[in-house]
């Protein structure tokens, strides 16, 4: 496959595929590299030309062969998450627009409501009950800002920060909860 490049919050990586082991053709072209210690991805940081290059190596299972999808790029992901790259890359590869990283207030909403409805599964398991969680109730705002509030923000001043992809009026009705 040839190689494509695209763009992940702004930095290029480039996309290809392999029918060999990207390390063994580091090793190969005498390129030393070190693999970051990640439990969930295999990410190998090299130098080419003087210049420091990541790559997310991600297997391809293909019935009697072997593949191996390859995504470089000069910068790690700036929010750190290389699923997201991933994703993002293999979207626009489809004909997908390229994501906009989501704010930290986004990404902490998403994950708190998350929270918020595994707790009341499990306080609702006996009842054989699955809760509706809407992000709109009272008792979900107060879990919401809580829980901001244990990661760090100052309630006070959420509506003066500039965050583009969360409703102005929803971050009020968080803040007064």
């Amino acid at each position: 496959m040839a190689v494509k490049t695209f763009h992940h919050y702004g930095i290029e990586v480039t996309k290809q595929v392999i029918d060999t082991k990207f390390t063994e053709q580091l090793q190969k072209n005498k390129i030393s590299y070190q693999e970051l210690p990640l439990i969930n991805h295999q990410v190998v940081v090299y130098k080419k030309e003087e210049v420091t290059r990541y790559a997310l190596v991600t297997p391809l299972f293909r019935l009697n062969d072997y593949a191996e999808a390859i995504y470089i790029t000069n910068n790690p992901p700036v929010d750190g998450d290389w699923d997201e790259l991933k994703l993002d890359i293999d979207g626009q590869e489809l004909g997908e627009e390229p994501k906009k990283m989501k704010s930290r207030l986004n990404v902490l909403i998403t994950k708190a409501l998350k929270e918020f409805g595994e707790t009341k599964e499990q306080e609702n398991v006996f009842a054989n009950v699955t809760p509706r969680i809407t992000g709109e109730s009272k008792e979900e705002m107060e879990y919401i800002k809580m829980y901001l509030i244990k990661k760090g923000y100052d309630i006070e001043t959420i509506p003066h920060i500039n965050i583009l992809d969360v409703d102005p009026e929803y971050i009020k009705r968080i803040v007064e909860a």
